[in-house]
């Protein structure tokens, strides 16, 4: 019901200007009419129904506009909470990583070159991440760039 307060606003205005009228017999398109009949000689009618009209489409752009607002704060909402969830999650695997990285260590045959691998992914993925972390521009194109960035850098730093 909430979502129609202004339409139940305005049905309940118009039917008490119409019970209003009807009771006092007070006709009020004759009392517009006369007022704007004493402007005639200034031609308000050409300035009226102009601004009048353009009036409705700022309006109109301006509720498009703040509803617009509202979905993409709701998207950044969403991206914000999805983009929490993933952090846990990589936090979690990349600390149960530590643990197999730290049994491995204790292994004498554990090849020395793979925790050395191991160690580079790891500081790989944790970057992407804070480069996904510090997305200003909510869009499927700044997500891409951010981690393509991120990869691209980490290519340079092992050649």
């Amino acid at each position: 019901m909430i979502n129609y307060r202004l339409s139940l606003i305005g049905a309940v205005v118009a039917v008490s200007l119409f019970l209003y009228i009807s009771i006092t017999g007070f006709d009020f398109f004759e009392l517009v009419a006369g007022i704007l009949w004493r402007y005639e000689h200034f031609e308000l009618d050409e300035y009226v129904i102009p601004l009048s009209i353009f009036s409705h489409f700022f309006l109109l752009d301006l509720l498009l506009k703040q509803r617009k607002q509202k979905i993409e704060k709701e998207r950044s909402e969403i991206y914000e909470a999805m983009l929490f969830t993933n952090y846990h999650i990589m936090n979690n695997f990349l600390n149960n990583m530590q643990l197999f990285k730290l049994t491995a260590e204790n292994v004498p045959e554990f090849p020395k070159d793979v925790l050395e691998n191991y160690d580079r992914i790891i500081k790989e993925t944790q970057k992407q991440l804070c480069s996904l972390k510090q997305i200003e521009n909510i869009d499927k194109k700044s997500i891409k760039a951010s981690v393509i960035k991120e990869i691209n850098e980490s290519q340079r730093s092992v050649s």
